[in-house]
């Protein structure tokens, strides 16, 4: 008797784990990242079609003047309920290099928003100097998303971002010209055709000048020496050789 109820026992707990392991929850799935879609990725949709066409163009532009990449993303969830969490795996997952900036906007419950204004290791280089203007934009970005105006928060931002870029550019280029003392003219493509062909020019007869200074039979450099005037009627100048004797008129 006693075995048997041993063995009813063990078989009693061996159902029972049985029965509690295939009650167990599944493991949590990671949550699902939204695809990039470009430079403004709107899936909140905070903006019409034709503007977001237009700052798509002007991001364009500026990654191809400056180098850096502006990425946008509003998003309706937040899947981590960390914005800054949600930036970083959107960073990893983009593939965003060190020279971009990522603009996060997601939403957190049903009536409020949060965000995320990252910028990459070598962008922040290119915004030296302006800390000053990054505090305001983030403190005008604080005010404008406690207000839900985020059409208004990214245009802000690309604005701001913008004007401090061309301010920086305008600042190098007069520094150079200060540097060398002239202004870089502002030249169509007729001016900077007129430009090659004076420096083109320019090149023919400084390279004449140098040959003319040099022995057509040796390659040495010639040397000026004075005659009698009777014999050499403009200067009494002229040009010798002192290797082969090779001699002529300046």
């Amino acid at each position: 008797m006693l075995k048997k109820a041993l063995y009813l026992a063990m078989i009693v707990l061996a159902l029972g784990e049985l029965s509690g392991g295939a009650l167990d929850p599944p493991a949590p799935t990671p949550p699902t990242l939204p695809d990039r879609t470009g430079l403004i990725n709107d899936y909140a949709n905070q903006i019409s079609g034709s503007q977001q066409m237009l700052l798509e163009e002007r991001l364009s532009k500026l990654k191809e003047e400056f180098g850096v990449e502006i990425v946008v993303l509003t998003s309706i969830v937040d899947p981590f309920d960390e914005v800054t969490t949600y930036a970083g795996r959107i960073i990893d997952a983009w593939q965003l290099g060190e020279k971009s900036v990522l603009l996060l906007f997601a939403r957190t419950g049903t009536d409020k928003w949060s965000y995320e204004f990252h910028l990459g290791h070598e962008a922040t280089g290119l915004f030296q100097n302006a800390e000053g203007k990054i505090e305001k934009l983030k403190s005008r970005l604080d005010f404008l998303v406690k207000r839900k105006s985020i059409k208004a928060a990214i245009q802000d931002t690309i604005d701001e971002l913008e004007d401090i870029l061309r301010a920086k550019d305008q600042t190098n280029t007069t520094q150079l010209e200060s540097h060398f003392g002239f202004s870089l003219p502002s030249l169509n493509g007729v001016g900077y055709a007129l430009l090659g062909i004076v420096g083109v020019v320019g090149l023919v007869l400084g390279v004449r000048s140098v040959l003319r200074k040099l022995c057509p039979r040796c390659g040495r450099r010639l040397r000026d020496y004075r005659g009698p005037a009777r014999s050499y009627r403009r200067s009494g100048i002229y040009l010798s050789c002192p290797h082969c004797g090779y001699g002529r008129m300046r």
